[in-house]
């Protein structure tokens, strides 16, 4: 009997072994400003404020499922263009002596300078309300970031021409804005102050992007399970008949 239930486990564990867990997201792509200008501005419009960008940069692909075409590795040149916009007021925090601006929405496109394959699309993104993109930072400070992700599905979505996000579960963005000009501050009015400043950017997904058709291993590892309770039954139905 306790050879028998000994097998058991070991037939369901394995099969269940077969089952991948979540994956945890994955950086797979970064964007640097070729020239570290302040190419990156924050207007206020009287009701809110708009957050642009327009800057040649140098952008790595990384922790891609599949191989990139030789042309795609290393730095590429590329435009990065950026537009997004709030209408939230801002929250000082007093404690931590931070402030923030959330409800940023928009669009931005990352475009190789030269083609490959006749495509340019490296990255391209839109970011809407559901995603709470806000911009933190010291105040008064000289730096700040703005962060982006789902869930909720489809508040961050990516396209590209060269990698391929079906079935990510998570999309991230994130800008790293440094050397601000003027200070990071409220303007007096329920919104943060205009300025300029240098960024980064980077770029993440769970699972990350793949080249080429997409593998979705899950129901796959789902159909070994049922057909492996399947044999443990059978097994055990036969073993009962022999005692």
């Amino acid at each position: 009997m306790r050879l028998r239930n000994s097998f058991f486990l070991s037939l369901v564990a394995g099969c269940v072994a077969s089952v991948p867990s979540l994956a945890s997201p994955v950086t797979f792509g970064q964007g640097l400003e070729q020239t570290a200008g302040q190419n990156f501005s924050l207007v206020d419009t009287g009701s809110g404020v708009t957050l642009t960008g327009t800057s040649q940069i140098y952008f790595v692909f990384s922790n891609i499922n599949g191989t990139l075409p030789a042309a795609l590795s290393g730095p590429l040149s590329a435009t990065l263009t950026l537009n997004l916009s709030s209408n939230s007021t801002d929250v000082l925090n007093a404690s931590a002596g931070t402030i923030s601006e959330g409800g940023f929405t928009g669009t931005f496109s990352i475009t190789l300078n030269t083609p490959v394959g006749g495509q340019t699309n490296l990255l391209s993104g839109t970011i809407t309300s559901a995603a709470n993109a806000t911009l933190t930072g010291k105040d008064g400070g000289t730096g700040a970031s703005l962060s982006a992700s789902t869930p909720p599905s489809g508040s961050v979505t990516y396209s590209s021409a060269f990698v391929q996000f079906t079935g990510s579960q998570t999309e991230a963005f994130s800008l790293a804005l440094s050397s601000v000009v003027p200070s990071f501050v409220d303007n007096g009015s329920g919104f943060l102050a205009g300025f300029a400043a240098a960024g980064s950017l980077t770029f993440s997904s769970d699972p990350g992007p793949s080249v080429g058709p997409v593998a979705t291993p899950e129901p796959i590892s789902m159909l070994l399970l049922v057909f492996g309770l399947t044999l443990v039954g059978a097994f055990g139905y036969r073993l009962r008949r022999v005692y």
